[in-house]
């Protein structure tokens, strides 16, 4: 790309992920950071995305070291509840249960709602789902969701 600048290339990272094509996002990233490029926290945002989509969570995981660890940026709720929603997506509502309760800060209901939109999608485990329901309509009091959600799993 002849304009250096993150603005451009998180962009088309975002376009990508978007657009479901998780591993040219993950290329682009790639090339942003061999290119002197540093990404911030939506550039992570937006390859994050990508990831959850695409159901790359090992990727995923490794995205979240690096920002912390290479580029000493502190994750937002929104990094770590992609990161619920990836896994939700693969069907491993275990971990993103364990995810929820490994974030550094309280978990909004976002993450929760993932795990539950998860939960009636794979039907593994009711009495998961009835508490993530719970949790979730505590939260967010004025939402249908759980409720809505609750009904359609049984």
């Amino acid at each position: 790309m002849p304009h250096r600048d993150l603005i451009p290339w998180t962009a088309m990272v975002a376009a990508f992920a978007y657009s479901g094509l998780a591993d040219r996002a993950a290329q682009l990233f790639r090339a942003l950071e061999m290119d002197g490029i540093e990404p911030n926290q939506i550039s992570f945002t937006s390859i994050l995305i990508a990831c959850s989509h695409a159901g790359k969570l090992d990727l995923a995981r490794q995205l979240l070291r690096l920002m912390i660890q290479d580029h000493e940026i502190l994750p937002l709720r929104e990094h770590f509840s992609l990161i619920v929603d990836g896994l939700g997506r693969i069907g491993q509502l275990r971990l993103a249960e364990e995810m929820i309760h490994a974030m550094p800060f309280v978990p909004d209901p976002v993450a929760y709602g993932a795990l539950l939109g998860a939960s009636k999608i794979h039907r593994e485990d009711q009495a998961q789902a009835r508490g993530v329901a719970q949790t979730l309509a505590k939260l967010d009091p004025a939402s249908v969701t759980p409720y809505v959600t609750l009904s359609s799993i049984g």
